[in-house]
């Protein structure tokens, strides 16, 4: 079964240090990292990701402009994203962020244990949905399987109604 996927993006190799360290102690996950958004969304067109924190105080692309792009690609629109930051903590960032299609905006420094809940939760979420769509497709399967059956068991009784019946 393929692990959860995340994807850290930060311009400084420490934070995702720190950030990697904190969620590997937690969770047996695929843990992604870019320093910078040209970097994650490279990484985005090769991985399936499930879940991207991204700093939002970057260099060249910042982190509301990554998503604010992410939000137009198909692969990646889908792909719920936690803001991190240490400077733009305002109401009016948050809600930015949140008007950008964020699920989160945690603000540094980050609490082991929010940050940790945070990620159960979407964690319990894609195991979910992952065990629905095997469930679907099972079920689909097994419809497939027993209509080849239904149709098979109706051409042996056409053939043996016409062994049946004499040539007149």
């Amino acid at each position: 079964m393929e692990k959860f996927a995340v994807l850290l993006v930060d311009d400084v190799h420490e934070n995702i240090y720190s950030l990697k360290l904190m969620i590997e102690d937690s969770f047996d996950v695929n843990i992604f990292s870019a320093l910078s958004a040209q970097e994650g969304i490279t990484i985005l067109m090769k991985e399936n990701i499930d879940l991207i924190l991204t700093d939002v105080q970057m260099p060249e692309i910042d982190g509301f402009e990554f998503v604010e792009y992410l939000k137009n690609i198909d692969r990646t629109k889908n792909i719920p994203v936690i803001f991190i930051t240490g400077i733009y903590d305002k109401d009016e960032y948050q809600t930015k962020g949140y008007n950008l299609g964020a699920v989160e905006y945690i603000t540094k420094p980050i609490h082991d244990a929010l940050l940790t809940s945070k990620l159960k939760v979407y964690i319990n979420l894609f195991e979910k949905k992952r065990f629905q769509e095997n469930e679907i497709k099972r079920t689909n399967n097994l419809l497939v399987y027993e209509s080849k059956f239904i149709a098979m068991g109706e051409m042996i009784s056409m053939i043996a109604h016409q062994w049946r019946q004499p040539l007149t």
